[in-house]
């Protein structure tokens, strides 16, 4: 009676093979990772920018009303609308994402904050939104209140 041959190798995976795919898995995971990073960037900033286009038009509506109101940015990066004339305050505010920074310049103008007289007019100002690894810039129409997406070198 013969004995059946056993091969020499036994049925598992050799420490190449297990290396290998080792590499492979930690390189698509790292892919994977940064783009999930910089979609939670262009989620925040889409967040940012729906709330800076809702203050606009609150402070634009409250300006009609015959008082005026001015949009800004407070010191704890949050984005309010406040209201002028003798009752004064504040109308309506956005908490803004940390992580997203926000600036806004008035066209040829020191000034503060964007002021709206009592037509809902403003004058044409520049926002600027920037996180770690994005940042957008756009130009408001002051008697619109058009949001136009400008170019950033």
């Amino acid at each position: 009676m013969t004995r059946p041959r056993t091969s020499s190798r036994a049925g598992g995976f050799t420490l190449l093979e297990v290396l290998a795919v080792v590499v492979i898995l930690s390189v698509a995971a790292s892919v994977t990772l940064v783009g999930l990073s910089s979609a939670g960037d262009e989620v925040a900033m889409r967040g940012t920018r729906s709330s800076l286009k809702e203050l606009d038009a609150k402070a634009r509506l409250y300006a009609r009303t015959g008082q005026g109101a001015v949009l800004r940015v407070d010191d704890s990066g949050a984005i309010e609308v406040l209201a002028l004339g003798p009752e004064g305050g504040r109308i309506a505010r956005a908490f803004i994402n940390p992580q997203i920074q926000v600036t806004l310049e008035v066209i040829d103008s020191a000034e503060p904050g964007i002021r709206f007289d009592r037509l809902g007019k403003s004058p044409d100002y520049g926002v600027v939104l920037e996180s770690a690894t994005r940042k957008e810039s756009w130009h408001v129409c002051g008697s619109s209140g058009w949001f136009s997406k400008e170019n950033i070198p």
